[in-house]
């Protein structure tokens, strides 16, 4: 595995220990209008 998503709930759990096992990891970010669980492709 060389890239990972997360969600901006786990975001600060998720960068160090992504950095130490070298994957690239993205912060999801979603709308502000958008409430609940959103699927992003």
């Amino acid at each position: 595995m060389t890239n990972a998503w997360t969600d901006t709930g786990y975001h600060t759990e998720v960068i160090g220990h992504s950095a130490r096992l070298g994957i690239d990891l993205e912060v999801a970010q979603r709308g502000p209008d958008l409430k609940g669980l959103k699927v992003i492709p």
